[in-house]
């Protein structure tokens, strides 16, 4: 045998490489990236989720499945929603804190009804930004019908088109599990930070999309309205039904829209 390669000791360290390598995938997180939030890249998180229920949560650009983490991430502090809410828009009055997000524009009164997205009917509200502005984070009044999860909530900022419906260019957009959703009506406020959306043009006009292409009819995610008799004055209701979109200015939703 003298003089021929023997493959036996090449085999042997190749096999254990490869053992190495695998065990250290599992421990880090490179293969089971699927099941444990940790081994999600922070630069991957665009924004946060808060309720009362589940606290701070993290939310992706994509649809990661929901799973707690099990290890502290930093969090933002929670804007004060204001109570009494006030029924006005304020104008600023100074520069604002460009490190705290101070509520812009809102609509919170006769939390009388519902409207209930689901595959391929969205639910917007829009409002305009009457000067320059960072849009910061949201809060919507919403609720899920049942202990039941329903897929994924995509929530959008989209500029309006000609008509004033909210199917322009979109300026920012999140997505997270219908897990997070308080269970029951008339549900409760769900704040939602985003990536900021850049406002350079006074009086732009924006919808705030909400998508639940996992719900159906009978399986419902709802946002709270006042489908009686609201006062809001920047925007209205916007529904999508498969095709188009049209105007509900006998309705709002609950939200608030926060700025830097």
């Amino acid at each position: 045998m003298r003089g021929k390669l023997r493959p036996f000791p090449f085999i042997v360290i190749s096999l254990l490489i490869a053992v190495v390598t695998i065990a250290y995938l599992i421990i880090s997180g490179g293969i089971l990236s699927s099941q444990t939030s940790d081994s999600f890249s922070d630069l991957d998180r665009i924004g946060w989720i808060y309720t009362e229920e589940w606290g701070w949560n993290p939310i992706y650009h994509d649809s990661r499945p929901y799973v707690v983490a099990t290890t502290p991430i930093p969090t933002p502090t929670l804007p004060p929603f204001m109570t009494p809410v006030p029924t006005a828009t304020p104008m600023p009055t100074s520069t604002p804190d460009p490190s705290v997000p101070s509520i812009y524009t809102w609509y919170a009164e006769q939390d009388d009804s519902a409207t209930c997205p689901r595959a391929n009917i969205y639910a917007a509200q829009t409002f305009e930004a009457m000067f320059p502005m960072l849009i910061d984070s949201l809060f919507l009044k919403m609720y899920r019908d049942a202990d039941v999860n329903y897929g994924n909530i995509t929530i959008s900022i989209r500029e309006l088109d000609v008509n004033g419906h909210p199917s322009g260019l979109e300026r920012s957009y999140v997505t997270f599990s219908s897990d997070l959703i308080p269970v029951g009506a008339p549900g409760d406020w769900v704040y939602i930070d985003i990536e900021d959306v850049n406002v350079e043009t006074p009086f732009s006009k924006f919808g705030i999309v909400v998508k639940a292409n996992g719900a159906t009819s009978d399986g419902k995610v709802c946002l709270r309205r006042n489908g009686t008799s609201p006062t809001y004055a920047g925007g209205q209701l916007e529904y999508f039904n498969g095709s188009s979109w049209s105007s509900y200015p006998g309705s709002d939703l609950m939200f608030a829209v926060y700025r830097k």
